[in-house]
């Protein structure tokens, strides 16, 4: 079951047994591909609380098996991530990730437990990071019906990622969601305190044990004052996910505050506990619309075809919204902000719930953006305020009070520290139920 292949050498962590054997598909990223790969026969997944023990573990692999299960791994189970080294867009990094993982080692970051490289390919080498295999992400969590206690859709006996940690949350999804909180807030601290930032928070980036642990994970694009070979040179802007952005990467500055991104990102994963959870259809919906085309146009269009690829002719049609991407619960969560539009649309929704100023004292970085405030195509407009797109958030909620709100100010220099926030939140009392 473990290599022996010269072509793969240790470079990180310290567990020398390699497993590639029975690597089983589990999720991917932008540049990489994640595995699980059973240490046990009897591994199973999702999580149960029947997972083998360490006593059913091969010899050799007991160590690696027993460290993955101190870290809060699935039992019977590791995680690999594989990355072709040559397939990296700038600014991912794996091999900067190796290097962050082996030095930094906290309660809320996923452990590094080997990493080899791999130069078997003539077409390539590629580095496989082993990591402890975790029972959920944050996004399997949030899309999971019985967080809000609805009903479950009827799934042929299969167990969902997130269905199987819902101990979790029985007894208060309120206090699991503070929880949550508090432990990634505990997790970028650490980081911006090694200054590290994370520069892609995200729920898929925010690992669940099954005893309610919470590790952040993916340090691909992570930004170390350490490895900056020149305080001088340009940042990339092109970090984060999607609505996760902050507004500032939005306009290519050519500097910008990483820790105060992650603050951003941390707050907009955590609003999505309070965001509505909303059932998939399973066909399309035929929507009644308006025909306010003339009667010659109507006429026209039912008597003929549509013209060829490349005619001057014009032809009225619909295009259909593109169905829901399916999930395994059935459900999705409303994003939110606007999250397919581009970062024009992104910018729009972001500042159509917290306003867009006019002067720059408000928003001082906007005056080095790309185009500055002043030029910015977008009319200024006041905020609507970020809890009117949280319904399921009670009144009061310190989560929403305390993190969210405060955390999601355009300006990153008015937006408080990962430890400030920490600090605010662990001040608070025992939170309340979702709605």
């Amino acid at each position: 079951m473990a290599s022996t292949l010269s072509t793969r050498r240790l470079i990180g962590g310290s567990y020398t047994v390699d497993v590639t054997c029975g690597l089983v598909a589990h999720s991917d990223g932008l540049s990489s591909r994640i595995f699980r790969c059973p240490l046990s026969s009897s591994a199973s997944f999702p999580f149960s609380p029947t997972t083998p023990s360490s006593s059913s573990y091969l010899p050799e692999l007991s160590a690696l098996g027993l460290a993955a299960e101190r870290a809060g791994g699935v039992g019977g189970w590791i995680c690999i991530k594989r990355v072709h080294t040559d397939d990296e867009p700038r600014p991912h990094s794996i091999r900067r990730e190796v290097a962050l993982l082996t030095t930094l080692s906290d309660d809320n970051i996923v452990p590094l437990l080997a990493a080899f490289l791999d130069t078997s390919d003539p077409f390539g080498e590629f580095i496989d990071l082993v990591m402890p295999l975790y029972a959920a992400t944050l996004e399997d969590v949030l899309i999971e019906p019985s967080l809000l206690r609805l009903p479950s859709p009827a799934c042929e006996g299969v167990q969902r990622a997130g269905e199987s940690i819902q101990q979790l949350w029985q007894e208060s999804p309120e206090g699991f969601a503070h929880s949550v909180a508090v432990q990634m807030l505990s997790g970028l601290a650490f980081l911006h305190g090694k200054e590290v930032a994370h520069r892609d928070v995200k729920p898929p980036n925010v690992l669940i044990a099954h005893t309610g642990a919470v590790r952040l994970c993916d340090l691909g694009t992570a930004f170390s004052a350490s490895h900056c070979v020149d305080e001088g040179q340009k940042m990339v802007c092109q970090v984060g996910t999607g609505i996760f952005r902050a507004p500032e990467l939005l306009f290519s500055p050519s500097h910008y505050d990483p820790y105060a991104i992650d603050v951003w990102a941390a707050a907009v994963t955590l609003a999505h506990f309070y965001t509505a959870l909303i059932r998939i259809p399973t066909t399309r919906a035929k929507v009644a619309e308006v025909d306010e085309r003339t009667s010659w146009q109507r006429a026209f269009d039912s008597n003929t075809t549509p013209p060829s690829p490349g005619s001057d002719e014009l032809v009225f049609w619909e295009e259909e919204p593109p169905m829901p991407q399916q999930t395994a619960s059935g459900y999705i969560r409303t994003p939110l902000f606007e999250p397919d539009r581009g970062d024009i649309g992104l910018a729009a929704s972001i500042f159509s719930l917290l306003g867009l100023p006019t002067d720059a004292k408000h928003w001082p970085e906007a005056e080095h953006f790309h185009p500055p405030l002043h030029r910015l195509p977008f009319t200024p407009t006041r905020a609507k305020g970020i809890s009117s797109a949280l319904p399921l958030a009670t009144d009061p909620n310190p989560l929403v009070e305390h993190l969210i709100i405060p955390a999601l100010h355009l300006s990153a220099s008015h937006r408080p520290t990962a430890t400030q926030l920490l600090h605010s939140l662990q001040s608070q009392h025992t939170p309340r139920t979702l709605k």
